[in-house]
């Protein structure tokens, strides 16, 4: 398993995108990739802040970043033209607290099948945004 350190997750050389799989934790907002299971990203966030038990989890998971690096990709998943994190939204947020600036991801279609190994993420996200919303 493939620990994701600070060298990965901020600001990683363009030799490290090229033979990783990172996105900028910025392309993960409501027009873009957006949440699965809360209407918004600030909804997520609220949810993580506000309720007790999501509070400790997430105290604990930044941690564990901080000090252990993460563990685990966030998986995305595409619907369409609509992209939704499926697997992950906790990380997003932890990582989002500790500034850091790309995230590993895997990406499925609705089936939950791996998308072929030559798609990268940068084919992928010539598609225009995503506005939901509206």
């Amino acid at each position: 398993m493939v620990t994701y350190d600070e060298s990965f997750l901020n600001n990683p050389s363009p030799d490290v995108l090229r033979r990783r799989h990172l996105v900028p934790l910025a392309r993960f907002v409501d027009d873009d990739i957006a949440s699965m299971d809360y209407p918004s990203w600030r909804a997520t966030e609220a949810r993580y802040e506000w309720h007790p038990e999501e509070r400790t989890k997430m105290e604990e998971l930044i941690e564990s970043i901080r000090w252990e690096g993460l563990r685990a990709k966030v998986e995305i998943m595409a619907r369409g033209t609509t992209l939704n994190v499926a697997n992950g939204h906790h990380r997003i947020v932890a990582l989002r607290n500790l500034g850091c600036t790309h995230v590993p991801y895997r990406w499925y279609r609705m089936d939950r099948q791996p998308l072929h190994r030559e798609q990268t993420w940068y084919e992928r996200a010539m598609l225009p945004a995503v506005r939901t919303g509206h």
